[in-house]
Order: C-alpha cells, then structure tokens, then sequence
C-alpha cells in the first residue's frame, strides 16, 4: 500500500507545529505543572499521615476509662459495684499501637524534610542524588 502521508504535508505540518510553540520546551513546562501537582498531593498525604497517627498516639496516650463492675459479696445475691480503671499501659497491645503511631509520626516527618528539600532544589535546577536516595528509602520503610 501507498503512504498517505506526502513530504511536503509532514514539512508543513512541522512548520506549523512550531508556529503554535509545540516544541520540546513546551512539554517539559507541561510536565513540570503535572510534577508541581505531584508535590502538592504528596505534601497533602504526608501531612495528613502525620496528624492521623499523631492523633491517635494522643488519644491512645491520654485516654483513661472507669467502668463500675458489680462484685457479689455472699450467698444472699447482694452485690456492691467497685470502680475499675483502665489505662492504655496495662495492656501490651495498646503499648505497641500507642509506640508504633508515635514512631510512623516521627519517621513521617523525616520523610518530609527529603521531600520538600527536593522540590526546593528542583526549582533552582539542580536535584542532589542523595536528596532523592533518601526519600526513596524512606518511603520504602
């Protein structure tokens, strides 16, 4: 089969590619909006990580509860009702989440620094490698 495509329409269409300003510049400025709204969504995820397990670690922490139990004091059925306090350190489970939330807090806010030194060095124009390294390793944690 025949191409349909003559020389002089792929010249044209070139030339006029050009005089619309669709060259390379124009798609590198078009990813960069694209990689500027990257930085936002990931600085939006980052922050909401830390306030929800910055949340939870002081609610867990602080958080107390009393419930009354009823104690049976004989044969007879009379019951008296004690006070039962509960406290998030007498149970090893809730240690763990409390200390766990505490420490994804924390690492969340030392992967941000990473991520908003790179976008900072991104727009002078230079990205330091190990800026890049650490936040890919971290994220990887």
């Amino acid at each position: 089969m025949e191409s349909q495509i003559k020389p002089s329409d792929a010249t044209s269409s070139y030339t006029e590619s050009k005089a619309r300003g669709d060259d390379r510049n124009q798609r590198i400025n078009g990813a960069s909006s694209s990689q500027s709204s990257f930085f936002v969504v990931d600085l939006i995820l980052r922050l909401l990580a830390i306030g929800a397990t910055l949340a939870a670690a002081i609610v867990m922490g602080t958080n107390k509860q009393t419930v009354m139990i009823p104690l049976p004091l004989g044969p007879g059925g009379a019951t008296v009702l004690a006070p039962l306090h509960a406290k998030y350190h007498y149970s090893p489970a809730f240690i763990f989440f409390v200390v766990a939330n505490a420490v994804a807090c924390g690492y969340t806010v030392l992967s941000l620094i990473p991520s908003v030194t790179g976008k900072l060095a991104a727009r002078s124009g230079s990205y330091p490698c190990m800026s890049a390294f650490l936040l890919v390793v971290a994220d990887m944690l």
